[in-house]
């Protein structure tokens, strides 16, 4: 039951973390190939507009794995919101298997990079997996 909880605020969690303003950051108005053209060059908003417009159906089909896809890229150029992402979907194994140690990694990026909602995160992860967190030392 604990976990099913933990299930729910992390997805409840996943769909609010990122406000429409965010989203569109520098983007507004730009089109799906726009986008995907910026995000091949390797530009982190254009990667995390693909997640959104690969989510939400918006000049492309729905495809939750390009999605995720395009999540960790924009989160291996160090965009603390796609690192958090990323980590409530290992986390709860939502459009990819879970994987607690690839989500104690990405955590671990966004909490160095002072991400606001990185230490909640952080905090579940760990009541849901303590086995992952028992060496660590952080302290928020």
């Amino acid at each position: 039951m604990k976990n099913i909880l933990l299930n729910i605020f992390l997805i409840i969690s996943l769909t609010s973390c990122t406000t429409n303003q965010e989203r569109v950051i520098i983007y507004e108005g730009k089109t799906f190939e726009k986008n995907q053209e910026l995000a091949n060059q390797g530009n982190m908003y254009a990667q995390n507009n693909l997640v959104f417009m690969y989510r939400n159906r918006q000049d492309v089909e729905r495809n939750y794995q390009k999605a995720f896809e395009w999540y960790k890229k924009s989160a291996e150029q160090w965009f603390s919101n796609a690192q958090v992402h990323v980590e409530i979907l290992y986390t709860i194994g939502r459009e990819t298997k879970i994987d607690k140690y690839k989500a104690y990694e990405y955590i671990l990026k966004a909490l160095h990079q002072k991400n606001e909602k990185a230490p909640i995160m952080f905090e579940i992860l760990c009541r849901k997996f303590p086995e992952v967190c028992v060496d660590t030392k952080l302290k928020f």
